[in-house]
């Protein structure tokens, strides 16, 4: 009787783990389907290629591109992952491998108290803070560039990063670390050569929930890479102090609209890219 209990306990949590998964996907598809139906105006009226590829956006002549929202958030996510790659992971080895333990009890839960901090508080704080120090570092009027967009972003990819980093480092069976070590590996190499290898699909999933999360924060960003009467296509990625437009900037309705669905399908590409690479390294890992 017991038994049968505990089957049909399993039975019903396997139920509604698999009800919430369904229920996730659905959801994202009726967005997907909700924005496709809203933004197909701004395709039908301006044109696909013209609406994805124009660098002009006037609304006193009806001309509406959108090139230099896609490339100004593409800079702002590259420059943001990057950002929190370089001080991510190595913040994630130091926390599973190096730190003393009372200091990673409390390193640990205030990296992961970041992540719920709203993303309209990082807003402000680059304004404050951010925008300040760049605008006396650099001489700057005020600020605004996407070099403050991407570091805003970076901190707030890193929690994410720096949390699933840790996790499967610390996943990595300790057997390795020690048959590494007895053969006369020093610490650092068995790290370097044996435990990150192997804790490099768990990273990428990090990576790719960042890519995610800095791809689709508009907010916080308006306030420190754009302004109202500014920005368009930097003209280098080596000039990271130019002002950019971003997806998700833009008043009039219906383009709004179909910046918003090409943003969602961006963020979807780049999702699926990063899982397949992701999958195969994986792969090859068990090979």
């Amino acid at each position: 009787m017991r038994a049968k209990f505990k089957n049909i306990k399993e039975k019903l949590i396997e139920d509604l783990l698999f009800i919430a998964a369904i229920s996730s996907i659905i959801v994202v598809l009726f967005i997907f389907i909700f924005l496709m139906k809203e933004g197909a105006f701004a395709f039908l009226e301006n044109g696909v290629f013209n609406f994805i590829f124009g660098t002009k956006w006037r609304m006193e002549t009806g001309t509406y591109g959108i090139a230099p929202l896609i490339i100004g958030s593409s800079l702002v996510t590259i420059g943001a992952v990057g950002f929190a790659i370089v001080f991510g992971i190595p913040s994630a080895i130091f926390l599973s491998e190096l730190a003393p333990p009372r200091i990673g009890n409390i390193l640990k839960p205030t990296v992961e108290l970041l992540n719920s901090i709203p993303s309209i508080v990082y807003g402000f704080i680059g304004v404050v803070l951010l925008l300040t120090s760049l605008r006396n570092t650099f001489d700057m009027i005020d600020g605004h560039s996407f070099l403050a967009g991407s570091i805003l972003l970076g901190v707030m990819a890193l929690p994410t990063i720096i949390t699933i980093s840790d996790d499967a480092i610390t996943a990595v069976p300790k057997d390795l670390r020690e048959g590494s070590m007895a053969l006369g590996a020093t610490r650092w190499q068995t790290i370097r050569r044996v435990v990150l290898p192997s804790a490099i699909p768990g990273i990428l999933t990090g990576t790719i929930l960042a890519v995610g999360r800095a791809a689709g924060e508009t907010a916080p960003i308006m306030w420190t890479a754009v302004v109202f009467t500014g920005g368009g296509i930097p003209h280098s990625i080596f000039e990271p102090l130019e002002l950019i437009y971003l997806l998700g900037y833009k008043d009039v309705e219906a383009n709004a609209w179909g910046t918003a669905f090409v943003l969602i399908s961006l963020v979807l590409v780049v999702n699926l890219i990063a899982i397949i690479i992701r999958d195969k390294y994986k792969k090859k890992m068990m090979w």
